[in-house]
């Protein structure tokens, strides 16, 4: 009797101590699986996305559209009611920010080398090459859910830390930079498949 129940409990924990010795570099090839996979991925070549930004405690409304071209050209516009159109862009080469109290200017920095990983179109695919070291530092919760948090450190840049949900391994909470290069968390949910749109020919 004993030892079928210690056999029992054995096969219980078993699979929970094989989720948990998940490595870094696990969790980023799951993610990458996650979004769709090498095939769907490199099937990209632009999208755009579009949102709002709410500041309730400043009473502050903000829009938000994102363009995105491969293999690595991003522009951002951020319209801000009561300020104006803040402009964030990539072109392959230099980073740079329009705002209407700044003006003009180039980006550098810690802040031009995050600029380039995010405008890099298959970054879940070449993580790699983007991060010079990655790591496990633990487990966490966002929007009342496991995952697991990892820090990313670029080459010369500041690492950043995203937390990878411990059932889908999409990313759950992350890390947005402002247009003064200041980081602003962001909590993500409601993931939905689309469809990849064809070119007509």
């Amino acid at each position: 009797m004993s030892r079928l129940l210690v056999i029992g409990c054995l096969a219980l924990t078993i699979p929970v101590l094989a989720q948990e010795s998940l490595t870094a570099e696990q969790i980023l090839e799951k993610y990458a699986d996650a979004v769709g996979g090498k095939t769907a991925i490199e099937k990209m070549t632009s999208y755009t996305s579009s949102g709002t930004i709410e500041l309730s405690a400043m009473g502050i409304t903000a829009t938000t559209e994102t363009y995105a071209k491969a293999p690595g050209k991003r522009l951002s516009v951020t319209t801000i009611d009561g300020y104006g159109e803040i402009r964030q862009g990539y072109d392959g080469k230099k980073s740079w920010s329009k705002d209407p109290q700044g003006g003009l200017k180039e980006i550098t920095g810690d802040e031009a080398i995050q600029l380039r990983i995010d405008s890099t179109f298959d970054a879940p695919l070449k993580w790699k090459s983007l991060y010079s070291k990655v790591e496990l530092v633990g487990k966490d919760k966002a929007s009342g859910k496991d995952c697991y948090m990892l820090k990313l450190t670029p080459e010369g840049g500041k690492p950043v830390q995203r937390c990878y949900d411990a059932e889908t391994f999409l990313v759950s909470r992350g890390v947005n930079h402002g247009a003064g290069g200041e980081e602003v968390p962001v909590e993500l949910s409601d993931y939905k498949d689309i469809a990849l749109a064809s070119k007509c020919q």
